[in-house]
C-alpha cells in the first residue's frame, strides 16, 4: 500500500489525477516479512560472534528490497539490553503499464527516491546495532523470556498482521536470571506467538519447539528466508 500511495502523490504533483488500482487482500505468501533477530550476549554464549556490518547490511537489505521492517535486539542481563531496534522501508512499486514516455520517467524517479530512502534507513539501522553491540558484552545472566515476550509484543502492535512475522534468535536456549528483582531459570516457548516463524541457531535447550528451524550459523538466514516464497 505504501507505493501505491506515493504513486498517486508523485502523480499528483504533475497535476494529474491517478486512480488508485484495485487490489485484492494478500495472500500469506506474498506479505512482506517482518523481521526480528536477537543474539545471545551473555558469557555462556560467548563462542558465537555477535553479527558484523556485513551480515547485518545484509539482513536489512533483504527486508528492504522487500518493503518490509526488520528489529534487532539482544539477550543478557534483564535490565539492560534495552528496546529493539527497528526499521521500516518503502515497498518499490513494480512497472505496471507505462503507456508514455512520461510515464516511464515517473516511474523511473519514484522509484530511485524509494530506493535512495531505504538505502539511507539500511544505514541508519546498522549503525544503530553496532553501536549496541558495541555497549554490551559477556552479560552474567540470560534473559529469553524476556526477549520472546517482546518479540510477541512487537508483534501484536496495530498493522503487523500486513506482514510475514519471522523471530531468528542465536542463543542456547538457557534461561538464566538470577538477579535481586528476579530469579527466572525456565524457558517458556509459549511466549512466543504461535504464528510467527521461529528460526534458531545454537539452542541447546531440551525444551523448545519441533516446529522451529534450526540454523547452522547466522550466515545461513538470508537463504533460509528466501525459501519462504520470497523471490
Amino acid at each position: 500500500m505504501l507505493y501505491v500511495s506515493a504513486l498517486l502523490l508523485f502523480g499528483a504533483c504533475y497535476g494529474e489525477e491517478l486512480s488508485a488500482p484495485t487490489l485484492p487482500p494478500p495472500s500469506e505468501s506474498s506479505k512482506p516479512p517482518a523481521l526480528v533477530i536477537t543474539h545471545d550476549i551473555s558469557k555462556t554464549f560467548r563462542h558465537v560472534p555477535p553479527p558484523d556490518e556485513t551480515l547485518l547490511r545484509e539482513w536489512a537489505a533483504f527486508v528492504a528490497e522487500r518493503g518490509g521492517i526488520i528489529a534487532f535486539g539482544l539477550i543478557g542481563n534483564p535490565d539492560s539490553t534495552g528496546a529493539l531496534i527497528r526499521q521500516s522501508f518503502h515497498a518499490l512499486p513494480e512497472p505496471g503499464p507505462q503507456r508514455t514516455y512520461l510515464d516511464r520517467i515517473r516511474y523511473r524517479q519514484l522509484r530511485d527516491s524509494l530506493q535512495r530512502e531505504n538505502d539511507l534507513a539500511t544505514g541508519d539501522f546498522v549503525e544503530r546495532c553496532i553501536e549496541l553491540l558495541r555497549r554490551h558484552r559477556d552479560h552474567q545472566h540470560t534473559h529469553v523470556n524476556g526477549r520472546f515476550r517482546d518479540v510477541s509484543t512487537f508483534f501484536s502492535e496495530p498493522g503487523m498482521d500486513v506482514y510475514q512475522p519471522f523471530y531468528f534468535t542465536a542463543t542456547d536456549g538457557w534461561q538464566d536470571v538470577q538477579h535481586p528483582l528476579l530469579t527466572d531459570t525456565v524457558i517458556r516457548p509459549n511466549l512466543l506467538l504461535t504464528r510467527i516463524k521461529v528460526l534458531t541457531c545454537g539452542w541447546k535447550n531440551p525444551t523448545g519447539n519441533p516446529e522451529w528451524i534450526a540454523l547452522e550459523s547466522p550466515q545461513a538466514l538470508t537463504r533460509t528466508l528466501q525459501s519462504f516464497t520470497f523471490q
